[in-house]
């Protein structure tokens, strides 16, 4: 943990155990979008015109491309 103890910026931990969770809940959340879309791309028969298979790598394309979570994810 290379954070100060005065750094955090939660006033309790009640708080701070909430913002983990709903964090986790989007994570989870967007990983069953990234599976969903993945099949979708896969699926897809004709990649070069395919609605579907260009609505999936827009879709993965967006979820990869968001910021992650403030405070999270690098160790």
């Amino acid at each position: 943990m290379s954070e100060k103890i005065e750094d955090f910026k939660f006033s309790n931990w009640e708080d701070y155990a909430k913002t983990l969770e709903a964090e986790n809940k989007k994570l989870r959340e967007d990983k069953k979008k990234v599976k969903q879309l993945f099949s979708d791309y896969q699926d897809s028969e004709d990649w070069t015109d395919n609605e579907d298979h260009n609505r999936a790598r827009k879709g993965i394309n967006e979820l990869l491309t968001q910021a992650p979570p403030e405070g999270g994810g690098d160790g």
